[in-house]
């Protein structure tokens, strides 16, 4: 009788995990940067992943990365083989691919497979170039008020196709720009109108005063906006009299200008029009 024995082997039914542990300059650790999720730069150079994978039964064998403006797609950089380091993990170098910049998300897609020939797949964040501020709005806040009323302001057509605005920041100064009346507010990139109020000290009778609105991106780009001049009017409008014209309305229908003559009357004190 004759035996004989193979070597043992081991059964692998399940594919490798792949954890995105680093895109652009963001980790895992300090926020989301998985698939559904939005990254901003300002360079197209500054496209770069790290990732590791964890298989304990089999091993990893081959791992693959490509760059799409969807998960799993290659229109912007093709599907390329990376070398697994011996802490199996792998890097998409800096600059090795460049972004997109026309708003388009850059998205990296990365497979793994296993010595079984089990594949797993998983795709990053988007990330988006944006190397421009926003578009340049524009700022309504009523022409004059009262010393001790609130101003009441609004903006418009502040714009970014690339990244959102975060964040408007609004100033107020006796000059266009300036600050020196308030300085800086900040509010979400949502709203879009802001009450100024509690600056009775700071504003004078008959004053100009003027509102700006800064609108911040994603990149921490900015422009600016800014109000028409604002007055301030601390004082009651000057009292008038109605005066009683005459009865009859007299006609001289050669002469119009005698007719307005007939019919009209000045004064200029209580005494000349009661």
């Amino acid at each position: 009788v004759v035996q004989a024995s193979s070597d043992g082997f081991m059964v692998d039914i399940s594919p490798p995990i792949i954890i995105l542990d680093r895109l652009t300059d963001k980790t895992s650790q300090d926020q989301n940067i998985g698939s559904g999720t939005s990254l901003y730069q300002t360079t197209r150079d500054s496209l770069t992943a790290q990732w590791s994978y964890n298989d304990t039964e089999s091993g990893i064998e081959v791992g693959w990365y490509a760059v799409g403006t969807t998960p799993f797609s290659e229109d912007i950089a093709p599907m390329t083989e990376v070398e697994i380091s011996s802490m199996d993990f792998s890097t998409l170098p800096l600059a090795k691919v460049v972004a997109v910049d026309t708003g388009k998300p850059n998205i990296v897609s990365i497979w793994g497979r296993n010595k079984a020939g089990l594949v797993a797949e998983v795709a990053s964040g988007s990330v988006i170039i944006d190397k421009t501020p926003p578009e340049e709005g524009f700022v309504t806040c009523p022409d004059y008020v009262g010393i001790n009323a609130a101003i009441d302001c609004e903006w418009h057509g502040f714009l970014d196709k690339q990244s959102p605005i975060q964040k408007y920041v609004i100033f107020m100064g006796d000059q266009q720009g300036s600050n020196n009346i308030l300085n800086g507010t900040e509010l979400p990139g949502y709203v879009n109108k802001y009450s100024i109020q509690g600056l009775q000290s700071k504003l004078s009778h008959g004053n100009k005063y003027y509102v700006t609105v800064t609108a911040v991106n994603f990149v921490d780009k900015e422009t600016y906006a800014f109000s028409s001049e604002i007055g301030i009017d601390s004082t009651a409008p000057t009292y008038s009299k109605v005066i009683d014209l005459h009865t009859t309305y007299r006609v001289d229908v050669t002469d119009s200008e005698a007719t307005l003559q007939m019919n009209s009357k000045k004064c200029d004190g209580n005494e000349e029009c009661d």
